[in-house]
């Protein structure tokens, strides 16, 4: 008997937007404990999934971003875009926020003494 032909294997696009990571910047009159609040709830309805994490970054700011992981990104999607998230590049350093244990060093801890004169996350320009 022969054996069926293997089936190829997709390559996945690490620029596609599932694979990329997403911020919100928030607004100095927003709730960032609020919009933490509502993704904590999408997280914990979605069983907790490994990596998808938020991040903010950094607790000095008025106005801080909020930083999504693209597993976060997978499952909060409508929430991220409902809240004028765009996608960025994967940033440096970041405050964990919600997720699993073991997602706590997915990203660096930025320095919290100052603002930073780079943002721990760039817009991705498309």
């Amino acid at each position: 008997m022969d054996s069926p032909a293997p089936v190829p294997m997709r390559q996945v696009d690490p620029a596609a937007p599932a694979h990329r990571w997403w911020k919100v910047e928030t607004a100095p009159a927003q709730s960032v404990d609020a919009l933490q609040d509502q993704f904590r709830a999408i997280f914990e309805s979605a069983g907790s999934p490994p990596g998808a994490a938020l991040f903010c970054d950094h607790v000095l700011l008025d106005a801080p971003a909020l930083l999504f992981t693209p597993a976060a990104a997978a499952i909060a999607q409508h929430f991220i875009e409902a809240h004028g998230g765009v996608l960025c590049d994967e940033p440096a350093a970041g405050i964990f926020l919600v997720g699993n244990d073991s997602d706590r060093n997915l990203l660096a801890v930025p320095e919290l003494t100052k603002p930073s004169d780079q943002p721990a996350c760039r817009a991705h320009k498309s």
